[in-house]
């Protein structure tokens, strides 16, 4: 899914007044684009979670007891 234009501006600015820098277009949309991959990595956990609890499924998860 392609970021539009519109909203890469916007990251921009917002990244310009938190950290008083100006992205080229390149660093722009490598940074804007991890951003986006995180919350959705994040985000579609939780939503799987949510969908499965739902449907009644029981989620089991493995953990790692070292």
């Amino acid at each position: 899914m392609a970021i539009s234009a519109e909203a890469l501006e916007q990251f921009r600015e917002m990244y310009r007044k938190r950290y008083g820098v100006m992205l080229s277009d390149s660093e722009l949309l490598e940074r804007a684009t991890r951003l986006l991959n995180l919350y959705r990595i994040v985000y579609a956990d939780q939503l799987n979670i949510s969908m499965n609890q739902k449907n009644g499924k029981e989620i089991r998860r493995k953990e790692n007891n070292q």
